[in-house]
């Protein structure tokens, strides 16, 4: 049977029950999406509601990853961004670079990737039109480009930020009502007589 696929429902992650650090988990569920952490576990840090991400070397996921049992759009995210360290070791303060990176994935190829700076306040993130029919999203945390020159070299993490509110889309397939492939023979038919039609009477 031919199916189509449709957007079904919208839903928002707000990861009310992440763990706090103490009891860091592997992944969480919610809403039929699994979200998956590497590099550390899934935890919040001072504010319920939010995973918290840092760069390694310590007990917080780097990176977490989402999937549910269809695909999915990635809407948006809330991202609650901190100050970094230096990226050079003549500078007397903090400064920003792209500190996260977003793909999506279909069929375990990367179809989307989008890189930006967290920012220090919180603020949504809206991810394009490109993130749509996923099987896989993930937010990861990114080192500066040149990590030997920075003073991230001796400070860890230099890069952290707190997620919430991930809206995603599920998609389903929906079979085809039964009786549309015959209307389409009817009308390809249809269209096929008119035109004998026409041919006949200009002979």
């Amino acid at each position: 049977m031919a199916l189509f696929c449709v957007p079904a429902h919208a839903a928002t992650l707000d990861f009310t029950n992440v763990p706090n650090l103490g009891d860091v988990a592997p992944f969480y569920v919610e809403k039929g999406v699994v979200a998956e952490g590497t590099g550390g576990g899934l935890a919040r840090h001072t504010t319920p509601g939010e995973i918290h991400l840092k760069d390694g070397r310590t007990a917080f996921a780097s990176s977490v990853s989402f999937a549910a049992g269809s695909r999915f759009n990635a809407l948006q995210f809330d991202i609650d961004g901190e100050s970094n360290y230096c990226l050079d070791f003549s500078c007397s303060g903090p400064e920003p670079f792209n500190n996260v990176m977003v793909v999506g994935e279909r069929g375990g190829l990367v179809v989307a990737c989008s890189e930006f700076f967290s920012g220090t306040s919180e603020h949504t993130e809206m991810l394009g039109s490109n993130f749509s029919d996923l099987d896989r999203l993930i937010i990861s945390v990114m080192l500066p480009p040149d990590l030997t020159n920075s003073t991230c070299i001796f400070f860890s993490p230099c890069s952290f930020f707190d997620i919430d509110n991930l809206s995603v889309e599920m998609i389903v397939a929906t079979p085809l009502p039964a009786g549309l492939p015959l209307y389409g023979a009817g009308v390809v038919i249809l269209g096929y007589l008119v035109r004998w039609r026409q041919k006949l009477q200009r002979s």
